[in-house]
This record gives structure tokens, C-alpha cells and sequence, in this order.
């Protein structure tokens, strides 16, 4: 079925007659960021260029980091939402490693050990039975 047969397009110059629409303005104001949002922007793009990030994975990177970058120009309090949910997800994810660790260790699973102690939530799943 073709979408003409079930929709009609109407441009805003056809209805203006009966549909009243705010006119709009376009405004510029100059805008100098300060010091230290200054610095935010350029901390926070220095990290999304890292190679290794560990709050986003590499299928997410793409999708994530144009958002990010767009809450960075928004507003210092619009970032701010999106790196506290990010940091909390880190810390969740090296307190359920932490948790596995020790699960691995209490029941002898075969978990690799290393001399850091550092493992990837892979690594310690695959090793539960």
C-alpha cells in the first residue's frame, strides 16, 4: 500500500490562514565560557579520544560520543547527568568484579590469577560453574 493513499502533506505556507504559528526569531548572543568550563570541554574531549575507554565500549563509542560532545556545548549541568551515570556504571562494574574475585576464590574456581590482581568480568565469568 502506498503512503499517499493514507497520508496527505501539507506545507505551513497552505495553513497559515487557520493555524496561527509563533514567528520566529533567530538571536545571537556572544558567549565567552569561563575557565574552567573551558577546561571541562577539553578534559572531557582529551578522554573521549582515549584509545582504551572504559565506560563505553567500542559499538557504543560511536553512537555516544557525539551525544556526549552535544551535552558538553549544551551546558556544564547537562554533562554532568551523563558522567555521573557513566561513573557509577564503572564503579558498580569494579565492585562486581571485586565480588566475583572473591566468589572465585572462596569456591576454587579455576580463575587465571595475575600479580595486579586485574581481571575482566569476562574473564571471572567464564570460570563459574
Amino acid at each position: 500500500m502506498r503512503l499517499k493513499s493514507v497520508c496527505h502533506r501539507t506545507l505551513r505556507r497552505q495553513v497559515t490562514a487557520y493555524i496561527l504559528y509563533a514567528k520566529r526569531l533567530p538571536l545571537v548572543e556572544e558567549f565567552q565560557p569561563a575557565e574552567s568550563e573551558d577546561r571541562l570541554y577539553h578534559l572531557v574531549s582529551e578522554y573521549l579520544r582515549r584509545d582504551n575507554l572504559q565506560a563505553l565500549s567500542t559499538g557504543q563509542r560511536q553512537l555516544i560520543t557525539p551525544v556526549l560532545r552535544k551535552l558538553l556545548t549544551s551546558s556544564t549541568f547537562a554533562i554532568a547527568g551523563a558522567l555521573t551515570t557513566m561513573s557509577n556504571r564503572l564503579k558498580a562494574g569494579v565492585i562486581l568484579e571485586a565480588a566475583l574475585d572473591f566468589l572465585t576464590l572462596q569456591y576454587e574456581c579455576p580463575a587465571p590469577r595475575r600479580a595486579s590482581g586485574a581481571y575482566t568480568l569476562g574473564e571471572l565469568t567464564s570460570t563459574l560453574h
